[in-house]
């Protein structure tokens, strides 16, 4: 079985590791890099940090709607 989600749909996940900051964790990711910022740096980010930029593994931008 294979599961299909799209480049919002990882960041959204990604953003979930920062929703309690009492108990911050980094999740582990293979095949992409991102970048994380204070929230007040990425419109509509209401916690503590947010993805701001995402790469695939060879320095492409991830197209946030592309699979």
């Amino acid at each position: 079985m294979q599961s299909v989600i799209n480049g919002s749909q990882i960041k959204e996940a990604l953003n979930e590791q920062w929703l309690n900051p009492d108990k911050m964790v980094f999740m582990q990711s293979s095949g992409i890099k991102y970048t994380y910022v204070d929230c007040n740096k990425v419109p509509g980010c209401n916690q503590t940090y947010c993805v701001k930029d995402m790469y695939l593994s060879d320095g492409t931008k991830m197209d946030m709607d592309g699979i």
